[in-house]
């Protein structure tokens, strides 16, 4: 009668390894997914004055963006079909904007406007599954000195070529356009082609200056695009918000957490949900505790561990054998949001706890820019 305990021991060994192999392979995951990912597809087709006032003023905007953002640069300009007309410089990352800055100086203006073999390529570089799109946006921002593409002035097969491509890709995608001394007669033309991409009518600039506030709006933190869309009528700064995102890396139990702050509901996360996390959105400048509770069963028993933090203010220490966990969460959130990560010491789902060891110990406080916004988790 107790031949069949060993193997029904093993399978229960295997389905826990399993369990904590996955939620560590989904927390680190999670902390590799941007909020934002942005392409950045410059104009480097032949210019009366080279290629410096855009590679000033896209370099300026690329240093200045947030750090926790993934940027790219792909340039366009050259002869009409040869696969050489666009080409990817900077491949999407976080972190990368003095590298696109280093890769603007390089860049020689040569060649005829190839614009749509530009936005085809810059869409195609969204379609695979890695480099990891963004949880919030994914945006094409398009800066040009033409109005038209040499190669193709059909406005019908244009639309249709930016349409299919994007449909194939199989994602929502945001474009913007940003002209620099385009050419009075071409400006309706690059504004019909930004409205068959769905992007809003195009910024044209003027000077080397107008065109890096313009592209200081689009790729900074999208709360500053906002409010040039629509100003407001008083003149008093409207406060900044934080954002909290608290990965839950547990896929056993059950979680609601909450933050101490005014206007905030506890986000509870059954077992089941896609999307692993919570986020709060509190004053900036609030300094506040983290509080969870875990519940459910495993194998036909209860919770049997204590929630454990990674990337809070309180000082880390070991806890049951994994380095870098505070028993407790508080926050400081004065000059930005913050990523946590919250697990469990339970045995049965400490997979997480382990994955969120190693990821915050690189980077023990991992900010988050004022005015970011992310999506609610979803079923």
């Amino acid at each position: 009668m107790t031949a069949p305990v060993k193997p029904r021991r093993r399978l229960r060994l295997i389905a826990a390894l399993l369990t904590l192999i996955l939620v560590a392979a989904a927390v680190i995951v999670y902390f590799l997914i941007p909020n934002h990912r942005t392409a950045l597809l410059v104009d480097s087709s032949a210019a009366p004055d080279g290629f410096g006032p855009l590679a000033q003023a896209v370099g300026a905007a690329a240093v200045n963006s947030a750090a926790t953002d993934s940027l790219s640069l792909r340039r366009f300009g050259g002869e009409c079909g040869s696969p050489a007309n666009t080409s990817e410089l900077v491949g999407p990352a976080t972190g990368t904007g003095k590298q696109v800055a280093d890769a603007l100086r390089r860049v020689t203006a040569a060649g005829r406007s190839t614009l749509v073999a530009g936005i085809l390529g810059a869409i195609e570089d969204f379609a695979g599954l890695y480099p990891f799109r963004g949880w919030t946006t994914n945006r094409i921002i398009v800066v040009t000195r033409q109005g038209v593409d040499a190669c193709n002035q059909n406005e019908a097969e244009v639309k249709k070529l930016i349409q299919d491509k994007v449909a194939e890709a199989g994602l929502s995608l945001e474009f913007r356009f940003v002209g620099l001394q385009v050419p009075p007669d071409q400006q309706p033309k690059l504004t019909q082609l930004a409205a068959a991409a769905g992007a809003p009518k195009p910024k044209l600039a003027a000077s080397t200056a107008e065109l890096a506030t313009s592209l200081r709006e689009l790729v900074l933190p999208r709360a500053t695009e906002a409010g040039s869309i629509a100003p407001p009528t008083s003149t008093t700064k409207p406060p900044e918000r934080a954002l909290v995102q608290v990965a839950v890396a547990m896929s056993v139990f059950s979680a609601e957490i909450s933050i101490n702050a005014p206007d905030t509901k506890a986000c509870a996360l059954p077992t089941g949900l896609k999307s692993r996390r919570c986020e709060f959105t509190v004053p900036a400048g609030t300094i506040a505790p983290l509080r969870a509770t875990i519940s459910g069963a495993w194998m036909g028993r209860g919770h049997q561990g204590q929630p454990i933090w990674f990337g809070c203010e309180d000082k880390p220490t070991t806890l049951q054998g994994i380095p870098g966990a505070s028993a407790t969460c508080n926050l400081d959130l004065t000059t930005s949001g913050r990523y946590v990560c919250l697990a469990t010491t339970d045995l049965a789902d400490r997979g997480g706890a382990y994955a969120c060891s190693e990821i915050f110990k690189k980077v023990p406080k991992a900010p988050i820019p004022f005015g970011s916004t992310a999506p609610a988790p979803t079923k």
